[in-house]
């Protein structure tokens, strides 16, 4: 028996904060220069250490701009040319939050969704719900959906005068549409803790996860390694951790569906 690792990407760029942060998508702008040359390393980093990850891709990505922050399908190229056998999910078409959305305007979200990755010869199984904004669960199995990321984490106190946060081990678990819900353990890019706290709470989580055989699901935005290149470091460095464990038969990665498909669910 073994601790299981999953990583989950929310692949957005411009389209995650434009209207909730604006101010965001502007430091995402001042490094514009630096998006293609930033997202390869990190993909790079991926491929050096053999981590498959879960992408979830904002449809409009791929379509056709002269803006890099909201079209730049290249991108998508590059982690599916990358050598680690990555999941290409989805997280919406235009990313706006599902609670948002009537019943008909988060089918035709789905549908376009679903339709501009086909022609990239992807047929998605994992979800991510724009800023995790859970709704219209009922569609999900419509358009061969598996599971979806449910939040993005719960952070748990050790008890005693050391408060030390620890990311949770998380079990998927189907609803009655036999999508199963996959909650999240911890976001690898926090930007009010210093990357060495990044990096400890990271491997106190995979090592929970050893112990218990359980799983720990860690995520990210690419846009966060644009922004802050710093977390490249940590990326690195816990993905360096992950494949020391992974050597002594104590860790192994999976993306999000093939979890679904090797796990037995309740």
């Amino acid at each position: 028996m073994a601790g299981t690792v999953v990583v989950s990407l929310d692949f957005e760029l411009g389209w995650g904060h434009r209207q909730s942060r604006p101010a965001y998508v502007n430091r995402i702008r001042d490094q514009e220069h630096e998006i293609e040359s930033r997202f390869e390393t990190l993909v790079d980093t991926f491929e050096r250490h053999n981590i498959a990850a879960t992408w979830g891709v904002v449809g409009k990505l791929l379509e056709d701009s002269d803006d890099a922050l909201y079209s730049n399908p290249s991108l998508l190229t590059k982690v599916v040319e990358s050598e680690p056998d990555h999941e290409i999910g989805l997280h919406s078409y235009a990313h706006t939050p599902f609670d948002e959305l009537s019943p008909a305007e988060a089918r035709d979200d789905l549908t376009a969704g679903k339709a501009i990755l086909s022609e990239y010869g992807v047929k998605p199984q994992s979800f991510i719900f724009p800023q995790n904004r859970v709704d219209h669960l009922d569609l999900l199995s419509e358009f061969g959906i598996t599971c979806y990321r449910d939040g993005v984490g719960t952070d748990r106190l050790l008890p005693g005068p050391a408060t030390k946060l620890i990311p949770p081990t998380v079990k998927p678990t189907k609803d009655e549409t036999g999508v199963a819900a996959f909650p999240g353990s911890m976001f690898l890019a926090e930007s009010h803790l210093p990357p060495q706290l990044l990096r400890w709470k990271a491997k106190i989580g995979l090592q929970l996860a050893i112990r218990r055989n359980g799983i720990v699901h860690l995520w990210l935005h690419p846009h966060n390694v644009i922004v802050h290149p710093e977390v490249l470091s940590v990326v690195d460095h816990v993905f360096s951790y992950i494949n020391e464990k992974r050597s002594e038969g104590l860790l192994v990665n999976e993306t999000m569906n093939s979890v679904i498909n090797s796990h037995t669910l309740s």
